[in-house]
């Protein structure tokens, strides 16, 4: 899946994300540029809206960035086929069911997101393999 932004403030976002990430109209998404096309690495449901994860434009595979989830209203879809490397969770919080697609390590094995972001090595070095395999699907669904 591709996505590119359209927006990478915080004017157009809804209440529900405000409220629990502590965003407002005031707030800027520096680290992704608007018209940019972004690879999608994950999907999430929480808080009554998607989430698409995604590296952002300083992502540099060593130890900086690593994926991140961002409200899907910051982008429009582009390319809407899903990665052949995804899985699905299904999963009832708060008197709702939660569906998640992604890298299975990610969605199934506690705290491996959270060690990617520390820089664990062995959870950094997986997603790499990961991303490139998702960023090669990309690029040959494209035709190039």
């Amino acid at each position: 899946m591709i996505i590119k932004c359209i927006d990478n403030t915080g004017k157009n976002l809804p209440a529900e994300i405000k409220n629990v990430k502590g965003y407002s109209e005031n707030t800027t998404f520096e680290t992704i540029t608007i018209n940019k096309l972004y690879n999608v690495y994950g999907i999430g449901f929480y808080n009554n809206n998607f989430w698409f994860l995604i590296c952002e434009d300083h992502y540099n595979g060593n130890y900086i960035n690593y994926p991140i989830c961002m409200p899907s209203i910051l982008f429009e879809i582009v390319d809407i086929r899903l990665s052949y490397f995804w899985t699905v969770r299904q999963k009832k919080e708060d008197m709702q069911t939660i569906l998640e697609f992604g890298m299975k390590k990610i969605l199934y094995e506690d705290g491996f997101y959270f060690r990617i972001l520390e820089g664990a090595a062995k959870e950094v070095d997986f997603f790499k393999k990961y991303k490139e395999k998702i960023d090669k699907e990309i690029f040959y669904q494209q035709g190039y």
